[in-house]
């Protein structure tokens, strides 16, 4: 009975929350919309999908063990094992928290730079996070992921990546997307390297600077707990200079 009531509440609030974000998302509508632009960020959207652009000379950013309280900005990370624990390399402050696997994509930063590479990432970081699928490489897609089977379902996605400019580029997904679908924009925006992070029931993030805020939350903490499902134990974090 117990498992028949929590499946009830999940998917009576997975959907609510799709309901609510395809109220605000016109499906024809292709273009994005700038709704906050500062020195250190720029965020746009379509309603189905949040940009935000980071300015390299005005954000400094990091890695964090668990949810962070004092960033202007963090989105989870890793994809993790079903006891908790980070899949891929985890560097927070220069300690080595987590063993790098095979293949993947990272988002470091190293000499105060923050930068994301698909397939490769030095050993000298003071801060790096490792996700085990990389969108693009020297602004190709990866077609051969976007043929796999998981790749095709739709769920919520998340792309971090990085343009010649060095900016740092978020890409979010509001509702549920394909990982060709987030992709495409992800070239759109001149993406050189970009890394898949965990998607799902994980994706979570949030920015404010005092002036703006936006966030997303796929699950609630509170269906968490129900459920019984593991918090993201890995952020990248980012505050402005």
């Amino acid at each position: 009975m117990k498992t028949i009531t929590l499946t009830i509440f999940t998917t009576f609030t997975v959907f609510l929350t799709d309901i609510s974000n395809l109220l605000n998302f016109n499906q024809c509508n292709d273009s994005f919309e700038v709704i906050y632009d500062s020195p250190g960020v720029e965020v746009s959207t379509n309603g189905a999908i949040d940009i935000l652009k980071f300015n390299p000379k005005k954000t400094n950013f990091g890695v964090s063990e668990g949810k962070p309280t004092k960033s202007n900005f963090y989105l989870n990370t890793t994809f993790f094992t079903p006891s908790g624990d980070p899949i891929g390399l985890v560097v927070v402050d220069g300690k080595r928290k987590s063993n790098r696997v095979k293949g993947g994509a990272y988002f470091y930063v190293r000499n105060g730079e923050a930068h994301v590479r698909s397939r490769s990432c030095p050993y000298d970081t003071k801060f790096a996070t490792q996700t085990i699928l990389w969108g693009i490489d020297n602004k190709k897609i990866n077609l051969p992921l976007t043929k796999k089977g998981h790749a095709n379902q739709l769920r919520y996605r998340i792309l971090v990546g990085e343009n010649e400019k060095g900016e740092i580029i978020v890409l979010v997904s509001r509702i549920r997307l394909t990982i060709k679908e987030l992709l495409v924009v992800g070239v759109k925006q001149n993406i050189v390297d970009g890394a898949l992070f965990d998607g799902g029931s994980s994706v979570e993030y949030s920015f404010n600077d005092g002036k703006f805020n936006r966030s997303f939350k796929a699950m609630s903490d509170v269906v968490k707990m129900f459920t019984e499902t593991k918090h993201q134990p890995t952020f990248m974090t980012m505050n402005l200079k």
